[in-house]
């Protein structure tokens, strides 16, 4: 547990680094979105906060691994860890949201996971109470280009 909170502390540090050095950075127009119905503005704060991924293509996320991403309007963190905490799997970075795609660019990796750094990854996103589905393809560096949905549920 102590790894994850180190990882979130370098996180938000990073994050409010980032939006130190650009204040003048431009604001969200208010665009509805067909699908939802809410402004991208609206969509965006539904994105913001962390998340716990408790499915994968159709099966249950296994509670042994729990997974995580707290996702900013500008940054996100995502981790795996095992059962004693310790990080597994991690990758931060940069983050848009348009009000249905939402676009992860991995800036920093584990070690053990350089082959996936600097790449760009797109999903459709679509909100249901505090669950939220994630449908997309991985890079196709990542040598699975397997359509996948994730949802996760706001960890409150």
């Amino acid at each position: 547990m102590k790894n994850i909170f180190s990882v979130i502390a370098l996180f938000l540090t990073v994050t409010i680094s980032a939006q130190a050095q650009n204040p003048q950075s431009p604001k969200i127009e208010q665009i509805r979105t067909v699908e939802q119905g809410q402004t991208i503005e609206q969509s965006e704060k539904a994105l913001e906060g962390t998340w716990k991924c408790v499915e994968s293509n159709g099966r249950q996320w296994p509670e042994a691994f729990p997974t995580l991403k707290i996702i900013t309007p500008t940054h996100y963190a995502s981790m795996i860890s095992d059962q004693n905490g310790d990080i597994i799997s991690g990758t931060f970075g940069r983050c848009t949201f348009d009000g249905v795609t939402y676009t992860e660019t991995i800036d920093h990796v584990l070690p053990a996971q350089k082959s996936i750094h600097h790449k760009t990854n797109m999903f459709e996103i679509s909100f249901e109470g505090d669950r939220m589905t994630m449908r997309g393809i991985n890079d196709e560096e990542y040598q699975n280009t397997t359509p996948f949905i994730e949802i996760w549920e706001r960890v409150r």
